[in-house]
């Protein structure tokens, strides 16, 4: 994949140590995800909603995106010893700065409303966040997945599931589950638990099937 990073934009990695919590890291880009939505409403007044698993949306526009990968398991550590999330989100970008690919599918806070705002700030802002989150209860993780489903864009819109270059799977967004994984309802009201793959929107009406 392609990622541009523009001028204005605020693009930082963290490094995180989960210090075996087997929960950490499948909630933890949701979790980012609603911090980086809390902080970007906070200063902005507007709502940001959140497309499962990484992006974040702004009336109907791509807002910004949050990567997260983990080191491999160690025997000696017994767990995951560290985890880097980064973070890409479009505040200060003028319209024009963007490539003429993605000028109708992204948008920043400065083009919806003609101000800057403070890049620095909201970096730490958010960087605490994070860190809080990481030394939370279960009782706050689950008040953490509560606010993702509120902001959930993929809800009740017509999307498609790519497994792999073979396999598709067309449906309506149905939600959030408990362990982080999305769920995607068919027609016949079959419901698929989705974990990989990829979620898009889809604009047309296809047959609800799995295509080989």
């Amino acid at each position: 994949r392609s990622f541009f990073s523009p001028p204005g934009g605020l693009y930082f990695s963290l490094i995180l140590r989960p210090e075996g919590q087997e929960e950490y890291f499948h909630l933890l880009t949701l979790a980012v995800g609603v911090i980086c939505a809390r902080k970007l409403e906070q200063v902005s007044g507007l709502e940001v909603m959140l497309k499962w698993p990484n992006d974040l949306y702004l009336r109907k526009r791509k807002l910004g995106g949050i990567l997260s990968e983990a080191a491999p398991y160690s025997h000696e550590e017994g767990g995951v010893p560290f985890i880097v999330v980064g973070i890409g989100l479009n505040i200060n970008t003028a319209k024009e700065k963007f490539p003429e690919l993605l000028k109708d599918s992204a948008v920043s806070l400065s083009a919806v409303q003609s101000r800057k705002f403070d890049l620095d700030q909201i970096m730490i802002d958010i960087a605490e966040g994070i860190d809080q989150y990481s030394r939370t209860s279960q009782l706050m993780k689950d008040e953490m997945l509560k606010e993702w489903r509120r902001r959930d864009y993929l809800m009740g819109r017509r999307i498609c599931w790519q497994a792999s270059d073979s396999v598709r799977k067309y449906g309506i967004g149905a939600g959030l589950m408990a362990d982080g994984r999305y769920q995607l309802q068919t027609a016949n009201g079959e419901i698929s638990p989705i974990l990989g793959g990829e979620l898009r929107i889809i604009d047309t009406d296809p047959h609800d099937n799995v295509n080989s």
